[in-house]
């Protein structure tokens, strides 16, 4: 077997990583398992991360931007608030939908309490600070927090996509393409209710 590269290496190791976590959550990750789906010497992983928490750390650190990419959306400047808040919900919805590793990242937060995980949050938090204020502007603070008003939505949203294929919720099939058009739906319109000038949006 011809000797790899290190961006062969490194393309490797991802893709092992990525195939554990499917399997099996992001605890999963360890040197040992890694070097075998990879067919590696465990002793070169344990030179490049030192420990089976570096690894997981490596790994993790490539979603740190994930919700930031997620909200991209050309032309958002130019959009009324009530459709800006449409089109990025809807698109972040299928996002979350769509990347099955981010889920597990943030099962795996959610359940394990650490200073990994608790650095793998923090992380995400900071990189999305500087846009965050893009989003409560059109809020308007006078009856409601605008950040208290989209970290409820946004948690809600975590948490029916997070367990949507275990059962319907408060009657609700959030798995089906009707059900997560609904979440998205009532998300939008709980948010317009508090937009600035909401009279002129109605």
């Amino acid at each position: 077997m011809a000797r790899r590269t290190q961006r062969e290496l490194s393309a490797d190791i991802r893709r092992a990583m990525s195939e554990i976590v499917l399997e099996q959550g992001v605890a999963g990750i360890t040197l040992k398992e890694v070097a075998r789906r990879t067919r590696s010497d465990i002793n070169v992983l344990v030179r490049r991360f030192g420990t089976d928490e570096a690894a997981i750390s490596y790994y993790t650190k490539q979603f740190d931007y994930f919700i930031n990419e997620a909200l991209e959306l050309e032309g958002a400047d130019e959009l009324e608030p009530i459709e800006l808040f449409t089109r990025l919900a809807t698109q972040f919805e299928k996002a979350l939908h769509r990347n099955k590793e981010m889920q597990e990242i943030m099962k795996w937060q959610l359940s394990v309490n650490s200073k990994i995980t608790r650095e793998s949050a923090r992380r995400r938090e900071q990189t999305l600070a500087p846009i965050l204020e893009r989003f409560v502007a059109p809020i308007s603070d006078e009856d409601i927090d605008p950040r208290a008003l989209l970290g409820i939505l946004v948690a809600g949203m975590y948490y029916l996509t997070l367990r949507e294929e275990r059962s319907t919720f408060c009657g609700i099939e959030f798995h089906t393409k009707a059900g997560r058009a609904l979440l998205v739906g009532t998300m939008v319109r709980i948010t317009s209710a508090f937009l600035k000038n909401r009279g002129q949006n109605n």
